[in-house]
């Protein structure tokens, strides 16, 4: 396993100079290795060379953007975000469906690809668009963006109600948060108890069945039956 001082990562864009990326330390493995691209990286392609105990890898070809974010979730980028509301005392909870978000509470996100200068970021909470309080770095985690944001009156209840984050006219991926207008769970639409919603909350799945029923009219014109 290679030592921390041995691995750097070198990005040259291709009308610049050659910048060296920021490692950061939990992710220096013999698997993977992640760095956070300098902020005075160009947008636009550039080679990336990997370079482990003098060794190198590369040059790869990339593509930097100005920002493209992306909000974590508890299945790899889809259904649900890893969310906290921080209620009336001021105390964070997890988002969830036994836990909704409350209008008035602040909500707290978090994903990777803010950009180095975000500005006007803008949550998309189902017909609602709100301007966020905070949008930047996360306090000591190293290249991971938070954003808070506070609900407002008048937005759509639900356990899975459709969010997105608008920078600079880019959209995020499609993820969910869990809102109600009161305390307690939220309304499933397939009105599941709040035991099964536990049970969701905790990782668990459910069966789900549908069943269509029809019926033949037999005093139909000419003695032909008609399914209705």
């Amino acid at each position: 396993m290679p030592r921390p001082g041995d691995v750097s990562v070198v990005v040259k864009p291709l009308d610049g100079d050659a910048l060296t990326a920021k490692l950061i330390p939990a992710s220096e493995n013999c698997s993977q290795v992640r760095a956070i691209l300098p902020p005075e990286t160009p947008p636009g392609p550039a080679d990336v060379t990997f370079f482990v105990s003098a060794m190198s890898c590369g040059p790869l070809e990339s593509k930097s953007l100005p920002t493209r974010f992306g909000i974590f979730t508890k299945e790899q980028g889809n259904g649900a975000a890893i969310a906290q509301n921080y209620v009336a005392n001021g105390q964070p909870v997890t988002n969830s469906l036994l836990n909704p978000a409350l209008p008035g509470e602040v909500v707290t996100i978090w994903g990777t690809g803010l950009g180095p200068n975000p500005a006007g970021v803008l949550v998309h909470l189902g017909e609602a668009a709100i301007h966020a309080e905070y949008a930047g770095p996360a306090p000591g985690l190293p290249g991971i963006d938070q954003i808070n944001f506070t609900i407002p009156d008048g937005v759509t209840n639900g356990c899975y109600v459709p969010l997105q984050i608008e920078v600079q006219g880019i959209m995020s991926n499609l993820v969910t948060i869990a809102k109600a207008d009161t305390a307690g769970a939220c309304t499933h639409p397939l009105g599941l108890p709040e035991a099964t919603l536990a049970a969701l909350d905790a990782g668990q799945s459910i069966l789900v069945g549908n069943t269509s029923i029809g019926y033949f009219d037999r005093t139909a014109a000419r003695g032909r039956g008609s399914r209705q």
